[in-house]
């Protein structure tokens, strides 16, 4: 037998022996995950959807006199351009003052949130917590899900899940297809997936981002209020806000779960009512969405120790949004998705930034490296 011979039966026993394992194992997710690697900004083609019906009282975004008189800086859209982002958005004072688009998107383009929805989940503890669904953040999660029951994670609360700090296993490797990240996003029993999460070490003691904690986040949510978080947002924060745009959540499958780690649809300019929510603590319109302690806590740093760095404390990460003290604008905080979405408020200038990137940025001191500039030049420029 010649040698390419034995190659090609070596390639193809080696085929074999891998599907095998994948049908097995009941890891037939990898399949999707080959065909359609993500996360991309239009992924929402891709799953089932739960709507988020516009405001049936809908007021538009209103525009500043100044709207689009500043040009951006060459640094900035340098930046933006090198981050592909597909818009760019500034509001201060509770109007427009800049809004940009590129590659041929608008103002009535949906885009994949990434982790950004982690941000929505968290807020919809608190609100949960302000309507009376949820006593506080330091319920242990096992009074709302059974599995949490069992030794190891009964000890486990909303506020561990909150921080990323409840010594869950989980794997969160965007791109390797055996990770449960990549399982999370492909598969179509996500509460097994979250029952199924074992211990590694006590709750409380390390910080440790995971997108498990997250779906735990909103199972938790989904059975304090018997809502679906898609509905819960459209009836707390996305009605009493009287919001134009229509939005959506990505589902497991037909009917499923949302998820809850990624995966909310929007426009730009919806993405910033989230902003807007937290920079009025928690007031909009008249009606009160989100108590003020609340946003106090969820946009303060934890303190934590990281867990792969234990000498590390973390000044990054609070309930999920993440602080940050710049130079001149001063303390302010953001939400942050993989492919570089941002919602950053800004309390000292009144001010909402949305950037919706499309490649990752890099992190310097924990932070995306094109925040710097954003930030930067947005101090100088408005």
């Amino acid at each position: 037998m010649s040698i390419l011979k034995k190659v090609l039966l070596a390639l193809l026993g080696g085929f074999i022996v891998l599907n095998l394992y994948i049908l097995l194992s009941g890891q037939s997710y990898i399949y999707h995950a080959i065909v359609s690697p993500g996360p991309e900004l239009d992924d929402y083609k891709l799953f089932y959807q739960r709507a988020i019906a516009a405001s049936p009282n809908a007021q538009e975004w209103p525009l500043s006199l100044h709207y689009n008189e500043q040009t951006l800086s060459n640094k900035l859209r340098k930046t933006l351009k090198e981050n592909k982002s597909v818009s760019f958005l500034v509001i201060k004072n509770d109007s427009i003052l800049h809004e940009e688009y590129f590659d041929g998107y608008g103002t009535s383009s949906l885009f994949s949130s990434a982790s950004v929805a982690k941000a929505y989940v968290s807020t919809l503890v608190g609100i949960a917590i302000t309507e009376g669904y949820i006593e506080s953040v330091e319920e242990p999660v096992a009074n709302y899900l059974p599995s949490f029951k069992d030794e190891g994670k009964k000890n486990i609360t909303i506020k561990h899940l909150l921080q990323m700090s409840s010594g869950l296993k989980w794997e969160a490797s965007p791109v390797d297809p055996f990770s449960h990240t990549v399982e999370a996003y492909y598969v179509n029993d996500l509460r097994k997936m979250v029952d199924d999460m074992e211990p590694a070490y006590e709750p409380g003691q390390y910080y440790r981002y995971s997108d498990g904690d997250a779906l735990a986040l909103g199972l938790v949510v989904c059975e304090a209020t018997g809502k679906k978080l898609s509905k819960l947002m459209e009836s707390y924060f996305w009605h009493p806000q009287l919001i134009a745009d229509s939005a959506s959540w990505s589902l497991e499958k037909a009917g499923g779960m949302e998820k809850a780690f990624c995966c909310l649809n929007m426009t730009t300019r919806g993405f910033a009512y989230l902003g807007n929510l937290y920079l009025h603590q928690g007031i909009v319109k008249g009606s009160h969405v989100l108590d003020s302690a609340f946003i106090e806590a969820a946009t303060a740093p934890s303190n934590l120790k990281k867990r792969e760095d234990p000498d590390t404390r973390v000044d990054f990460f609070g309930y999920v949004w993440r602080p940050f003290t710049h130079e001149s604008l001063g303390n302010l905080f953001y939400a942050s998705g993989f492919l570089g979405q941002k919602i950053i408020v800004v309390p000292s200038q009144k001010m909402i930034l949305v950037n919706i990137g499309n490649q990752n940025s890099d992190q310097v001191n924990n932070h995306p490296e094109d925040l710097y500039v954003i930030l930067d030049e947005v101090a100088k420029m408005f």
